[in-house]
């Protein structure tokens, strides 16, 4: 495995974490925001009532735009670091 390859495995990685954390906050914020208690080893939001729903489809779209820009920042960032030290 050369070094470009272990770098785009790696901000695959980067970039995949960034969005699942991203996607967490975003729910963790609607159910506070639903005056609930969000419960991190379960995932779930508990209200006073019993469970409240905070998961929307729009969620996973913006985990994607989140991952797909974090990649590209990664990416070029590398990209230029690469160029930087090879002197071009």
């Amino acid at each position: 495995m050369n070094r470009r390859s272990l770098i785009k495995i790696l901000i695959g990685a980067i970039a995949t974490l960034g969005s699942l954390g991203a996607l967490m906050v975003v729910r963790q914020n609607r159910c506070v925001a639903a005056g609930g208690q969000w419960s991190v080893a379960e995932r779930t939001c508990a209200g006073p009532n019993g469970p409240i729903t905070v998961a929307q489809p729009a969620d996973f779209a913006l985990a994607l735009v989140v991952g797909a820009l974090l990649a590209f920042m990664l990416y070029r960032a590398s990209t230029f670091a690469t160029r930087r030290a090879s002197g071009r």
